[in-house]
């Protein structure tokens, strides 16, 4: 009996030895934190200048990466990601600790050209984010109406005056994060989320430049004029310029190949313009 006494006293004393290191779970699991993260971004070099192609790389680092390049994310260790902008572009990378922990750091790339990135993404989103407000400047008061197909590039025909139509003080935001994301932020506070993406092969001569097509929310008030089908989701480019932006559909919400007859029109400005 004595024996078996001190073989149990024993074998509790092994296994407290045995479960004292695991107290440091930061040593066994190798968490670290943002400043021991050695991570690189590094433009390519096209033509003699920063391209918009980035090598990213978090090799030797002992947490599960992942990339938000503005446009995308990327969960790899060693990759090239494309941004969509010149000037400078921050890149954020997210690591999990094999503990559960998270760190992040962010590492900014400057671009002094981009290749092969239609202009629209940086009329649509500035440096970044931009957010358009109903055109209060319009010559006939109407930023929202009807007008000829094919043809106008506004509400020629006829439309409410600014003021009197429903979300006329929406404010709509284009920003990449993380993804194309598009935002509605109603007068009363209320936010409505979602994406947005391009179709520029949908052209209509030289009417329309493509189709800007939206998914979980809508462009401020996005219903025809005489046809309220309930909301629409995509849009003709009529004009898209830094100060301006003018989409269109038919009536009852399409974005046919041909269109014809009365037109849909909701005229933008960046938000704080002035004429």
């Amino acid at each position: 009996m004595k024996n078996l006494f001190i073989s149990i006293i024993a074998l509790g004393c092994a296994s407290l030895v045995a479960c004292d290191p695991i107290e440091n779970r930061d040593e066994l699991s190798g968490a670290i934190t943002a400043d021991q993260l050695n991570i690189t971004a590094v433009p390519e070099i096209r033509d003699g200048v920063n391209s918009n192609y980035i090598h990213v790389s978090s090799d030797g680092n002992p947490v599960l990466p992942s990339w938000d390049y503005g446009s995308g994310t990327l969960q790899a260790t060693d990759g090239v990601v494309q941004v969509l902008l010149a000037g400078d572009n921050d890149i954020v990378f997210t690591g999990w600790n094999g503990n559960g922990t998270q760190i992040t750091k962010k590492l900014t790339v400057h671009v002094d050209r981009t290749y092969d990135v239609p202009e629209e993404w940086g009329l649509f989103c500035g440096d970044g984010s931009k957010t358009w407000v109903f055109d209060a400047t319009t010559d006939n008061n109407h930023p929202y109406g009807i007008g000829g197909s094919g043809g106008d590039r506004f509400p020629t025909w006829w439309g409410p005056e600014y003021g009197s139509f429903d979300e006329w003080d929406a404010k709509m935001t284009f920003a990449l994060d993380g993804g194309a994301i598009f935002t509605k932020t109603l007068s009363n506070g209320t936010v409505q989320k979602g994406t947005f993406s391009f179709d520029l092969s949908k052209k209509v001569g030289t009417w329309s430049r493509g189709i800007v097509s939206f998914k979980g929310a809508s462009i401020p008030n996005p219903v025809s004029v005489n046809n309220k089908a309930g909301n629409a989701y995509d849009f003709y480019i009529i004009t898209l310029a830094p100060d301006q932006l003018v989409l269109s559909n038919m009536s009852g919400n399409g974005v046919p190949d041909n269109p014809s007859g009365e037109a849909n029109f909701w005229m933008f400005r960046p938000e704080g313009y002035t004429k």
